[in-house]
């Protein structure tokens, strides 16, 4: 349960982290669109140049969209990152319970052996 809170509270803290820096390069932006990250059909390549005749970028945007690309990614790593331990914890949780049925009705069979006496109590 320890390990489930830490997991939401990290989660919510990027999740918040994440959502001020897409507000921050909205507000930078002011208008000019940021350079789309590279499509998972062409994974390593750099984003394309913008089209010849567009307005130019104020200085430091192609900074901010590293910068931004950058955050992406590490927000990317720690949300993968929390949802596999959710994941994992999950799995903990359903092995335990699992045990705790099979020992229950492992229980009850011994105890229904030993009222009919087929079993002595061990002591």
């Amino acid at each position: 349960a320890a390990s489930a809170s830490a997991a939401e509270s990290c989660s919510g803290a990027l999740r918040q982290e994440f959502e001020v820096a897409q507000a921050e390069l909205r507000s930078a932006a002011q208008g000019s669109p940021l350079v789309s990250p590279p499509s998972a059909s062409q994974p390593g390549r750099s984003p394309s140049p913008p089209p010849l005749g567009s307005p130019p970028q104020p200085p430091g945007a192609a900074a901010a969209d590293l910068e931004a690309a950058a955050l992406q990614r590490r927000v990317s790593v720690a949300l993968a990152s929390e949802r596999e331990h959710y994941c994992r914890l999950q799995e903990e949780q359903l092995r335990a319970r699992l045990a705790r049925e099979a020992n229950d009705r492992l229980r009850a069979r011994l105890a229904k052996l030993q009222s009919h006496g087929a079993v002595r109590r061990l002591q």
